[in-house]
């Protein structure tokens, strides 16, 4: 099972890290002075999200599996700062938005609005999804002995008279 385990930890980060490098070479070179470019990147960011949360849930699923609470914790905190920076994304995004709005072509404004809303809706799930792991995973991880100690309480059909 360990060996699998370790294969199942390379795949998730694999389908964290692959994502990511294909966002980040669509968006170079990096100008995040540009109100266009912050709109755009974040606009693509709401395309790329899906594979890396299903990455950062199989990570956190091996973990709960195999009992790894520190990893469960380290998760967990990487999955509520992630959550944070995204929102704070997001929150930033729809500023960016309003403000290439006015810029817009008005023949494109109602295809700019769909856009705009789409992205927000799908980053704000991503930060819903990141922040329910965040939680589920530190009180999962809190609330688990660790591995080889024993329970306080024995279940009610073996208990010891």
């Amino acid at each position: 099972m360990k060996r699998l385990s370790s294969a199942t930890y390379f795949l998730a980060a694999v389908l964290v890290v692959v994502p990511a490098v294909d966002l980040i070479t669509n968006v170079l070179p990096l100008t995040p002075s540009s109100v266009a470019w912050r709109y755009g990147t974040v606009g693509l960011l709401s395309g790329f999200l899906l594979t890396p949360l299903l990455g950062i849930f199989l990570a956190c699923w091996t973990a709960h599996l195999m009992e790894h609470q520190r990893i469960q914790k380290i998760l967990a905190v990487l999955n509520g700062v992630s959550g944070g920076v995204l929102l704070l994304l997001v929150l930033l995004f729809t500023l960016d938005a309003v403000q290439l709005r006015s810029q817009t072509n008005p023949d494109t404004l109602r295809m700019f609005d769909v856009g705009v809303v789409k992205a927000v809706i799908k980053n704000l799930l991503g930060v819903a999804a990141l922040a329910w792991l965040a939680f589920a995973g530190w009180k999962n991880a809190a609330g688990r002995p660790a591995r080889g100690k024993k329970r306080d309480t024995e279940p009610v059909l073996v208990r010891r008279q």
